[in-house]
C-alpha cells in the first residue's frame, strides 16, 4: 500500500484504482500534490449521479444547460481551480501548453470520480456523426474509456447521451452505453433539418492517452 495518496485516504477508500490512475497521468500531466487538490475540490461539491460531460458542444451551452438542470459539469465542480479570478487557479502560473496538460489530467480524474457512480450525461451534437471524426477530444481518448472501465474496472452502468443544439429536443436522452439506443431518438426527434456541424481542428501532435 505504499505510495498512495492523502486523497486516496480521506476520499477513496473504497476505490483502489484512484493510485493506479495516478500513476498513469501523474508527473506526465499533472503532480500528485495537483490530483489531490483536485480531489479534495471535487469531493466538496460533488452530488453522485448529477455529472454532466461535453463534447462537440459550445462551452457555454454546455454549462447552461448543466446549471438550469442543477447539473455539474467538469467546470463546476472544479470551482476556484478553474477560475482565473481566484489565485487557486492554476492557469494563472502555468503556460498554455502545461496548462492542456493539466486539463487532460482533470479530465481523467473527473471521470474517474463520475466511473464510481452509476451513470452520467453527456452532451453531444446529433447523429449521425455525434463525435469528432478523429476520435482524439479529451472526451474520446480520456473520459470515455475510464467511464467504461479503463482503470481497475471499475465502470459506470450507464451513459445517457442528450443533443441540447436540437431544438425541442433539450431533453431528450437515450442510452448511448452499453446498448447505444439512438434510433429511439431518430423515432422521436428526427428526421429533422440536417445538423451541419463543423469540427475544431485537432493538433497532428495528439496521441491517445488510453
Amino acid at each position: 500500500m505504499d505510495g498512495l495518496t492523502d486523497a486516496f485516504y480521506c476520499w477513496d477508500l473504497s476505490a483502489p484504482g484512484f493510485n493506479q490512475l495516478l500513476n498513469i497521468i501523474c508527473p506526465k500531466y499533472l503532480t500528485r500534490e495537483e490530483a489531490d487538490e483536485i480531489m479534495r475540490q471535487f469531493d466538496e461539491i460533488w452530488v453522485d449521479d448529477k455529472q454532466v460531460l461535453w463534447s462537440g458542444v459550445d462551452h457555454g451551452k454546455a454549462e447552461g444547460w448543466a446549471k438550469q438542470r442543477g447539473m455539474q459539469t467538469l467546470t463546476c465542480t472544479m470551482g476556484p481551480l478553474m477560475n482565473e479570478n481566484d489565485p487557486k487557479c492554476r492557469k494563472l502560473y502555468k503556460t498554455s501548453v502545461k496548462w492542456t496538460k493539466y486539463m487532460k489530467g482533470v479530465s481523467a480524474i473527473f471521470a474517474w470520480k463520475i466511473a464510481q457512480g452509476h451513470t452520467t450525461t453527456l452532451l453531444t451534437p446529433p447523429p449521425p456523426v455525434r463525435f469528432h471524426p478523429s476520435g482524439l477530444t479529451n472526451y474520446q481518448d480520456i473520459e470515455e474509456p475510464i467511464l467504461k472501465g479503463a482503470v481497475n474496472e471499475y465502470c459506470v452502468s450507464k451513459i445517457t447521451l442528450i443533443h441540447p443544439e436540437v431544438d425541442g429536443a433539450e431533453d431528450t436522452a437515450y442510452e448511448y452505453w452499453p446498448k447505444d439506443r439512438v434510433a429511439k431518438w431518430y423515432a422521436k426527434c428526427g428526421p429533422k433539418t440536417p445538423f451541419i456541424k463543423v469540427w475544431r481542428t485537432i493538433s497532428p501532435k495528439r496521441r491517445k492517452i488510453l
